[in-house]
């Protein structure tokens, strides 16, 4: 169990400022953000922690992939799309993205 994926995922339904992952420990800032309702939370969190961080590990990889693509828009790749110079390479590109955002 990787716990900066265990933090990333409990965040989600949790407020971050409650508690801290410390290994597989759960660790609550205050007394009272240690309700039942937390718990159960943590509980499901980690019974069910193969599933939500292939899911999770899945959709950062999604995320990377779309940052590396729109990193390939450079500004001259601009120039030469508003130019008519670019063989249609930024329409593709721009396809590749949209396409990977449906997956979010």
């Amino acid at each position: 169990m990787n716990a900066d994926i265990l933090c990333q995922l409990l965040a989600k339904r949790i407020s971050p400022e409650k508690f801290q992952v410390r290994g597989i420990d759960i660790h609550w800032m205050r007394d009272e953000y240690s309700t039942t309702e937390n718990l159960v939370i943590v509980a499901d969190v980690i019974a069910n922690y193969d599933e939500l961080a292939a899911a999770y590990i899945a959709k950062q990889g999604i995320i990377k992939q779309i940052y590396d693509l729109e990193t390939l828009q450079t500004p001259r790749r601009v120039r030469e799309t508003l130019n008519g110079t670019d063989n249609g390479w930024m329409v593709a590109l721009e396809a590749q993205i949209a396409a990977l955002r449906t997956q979010l």
